[in-house]
């Protein structure tokens, strides 16, 4: 995926992705026991972005490696953690350099666990990311796919965006993995040990039809990104006539089962 779309998307990338704090927290505490970070302290996160996720693995005392391909992520990555340092806190052991993850700049086994947030949708080569991490993560160490919930999205109105490309000889199709269950899946092919982590990590968030339409226009999800520009007009005039047709009102708030998940997989 072009790295100048994140750019773009930058500054209101946490808005768009927020995440549920109970049980970001509970997951973030469950991972920090299996894999204490006393003991397993260097952390590697590739699609590190904005650090919304870098920054809390910090604060329970990993030292966080970060990579990304968008200078914008990384700018605003840059910025929090001045925020946080001039605020009177410490400043995260959170550090982050400009790579892709299919090349990582770092030699075999330099890190104790990897975590991986929605990287692999994004990457078309992603075997080559998660070959990758079992490069420079070592023996016993952790792969870790995190899923933290679907976003200002609903995934109705996504599925009805894809049906309407459809309708107009654009078919979407995976950008990068299908699923974490894929990624897993590839990951004990090259004998890793996968258990998975799920909890009590659900909720129900509420977001209205003009939201998840503002995502699908900005086109802040990847798969938006396979549509022509003319046939993306076309489909958003389709859909917000069929919506509003539907409900009457695009500020209804629409009810959405989530989950936060991750699977860990340990390195042979």
């Amino acid at each position: 995926m072009d790295p100048h779309h994140f750019d773009e998307l930058a500054e209101g990338y946490d808005e768009a992705r927020p995440l549920h704090a109970g049980c970001f927290a509970a997951a973030l505490d469950r991972l920090a026991a299996i894999v204490p970070p006393e003991q397993h302290p260097e952390l590697i996160e590739p699609g590190i972005g904005t650090g919304r996720v870098a920054i809390p693995l910090a604060a329970r005392g990993y030292r966080v490696t970060g990579v990304d391909t968008s200078a914008g992520m990384l700018a605003v990555l840059e910025r929090r953690l001045d925020e946080l340092e001039s605020a009177g806190e410490a400043r995260p052991a959170v550090t982050a350099v400009r790579a892709d993850a299919t090349a990582l700049p770092f030699a075999d086994a330099s890190f104790d666990v990897a975590v991986a947030v929605n990287l692999f949708y994004c990457v078309r080569p992603w075997k080559a990311a998660a070959d990758e991490l079992l490069r420079v993560v070592r023996r016993g160490g952790a792969i870790v796919i995190m899923h933290t919930g679907a976003g200002r999205s609903v995934p109705a109105v996504d599925a009805r965006y894809r049906e309407l490309a459809a309708e107009l000889c654009s078919t979407i199709s995976a950008e990068g993995a299908e699923s974490d269950e894929q990624v897993a899946e590839y990951l004990a092919s090259r004998g890793c040990d996968v258990r998975w982590e799920r909890g009590d990590w659900t909720w129900t968030g509420c977001v209205s039809l003009e939201r998840a339409l503002d995502g699908l226009r900005e086109r802040r999800w990847g798969f938006t990104l396979q549509t022509p520009d003319d046939v993306h007009a076309r489909i958003l005039g389709r859909l917000e006539g069929e919506l509003s047709a539907s409900s009457g009102d695009l500020g209804e708030e629409i009810e959405v089962e989530d989950e936060l998940y991750f699977a860990l997989a340990t390195v042979g």
